[in-house]
């Protein structure tokens, strides 16, 4: 089984490829501020991820299964959607559990970066 995992912060923003072992195959990062990405709209940043990701995902022999998102952000437990603060602000309305849902089809979560983090241990 295979699953992607995507990580939206103020500094950095990354995607990688992991398995069912808890390994991870592939990771990609991106300064977030450094190349000015937070000041793009999240579906240019959700598509330069994808593109990095999706050359990997072309090599596996089983699709992903799954996808987990985490942001530094606020996210509503009943919505699952973040309420993104100033440091992103041009992703306030963005859902991105939604966005990579209909581009993978397959389901998505999304926490905030401290659940992420400790559900992750």
């Amino acid at each position: 089984m295979h699953l992607l995992g995507f990580d939206i912060g103020g500094t950095t923003c990354g995607v990688c490829l992991g398995n069912s072992d808890g390994e991870i195959l592939t990771q990609y990062l991106i300064p977030t501020h450094n190349s000015n990405l937070s000041s793009h709209q999240p579906e240019q940043v959700f598509r330069t991820l994808i593109d990095l990701i999706d050359d990997d995902l072309q090599h596996l022999e089983q699709p992903i299964e799954s996808i987990g998102v985490s942001c530094g952000a606020p996210v509503d437990a009943r919505t699952g959607k973040a309420h993104f603060t100033d440091q992103l602000a041009n992703w306030r309305g963005f859902d991105p559990a939604a966005f990579l849902k209909t581009h993978y089809q397959v389901p998505v979560q999304l926490h905030n970066d401290a659940n992420a983090g400790a559900l992750a241990e």
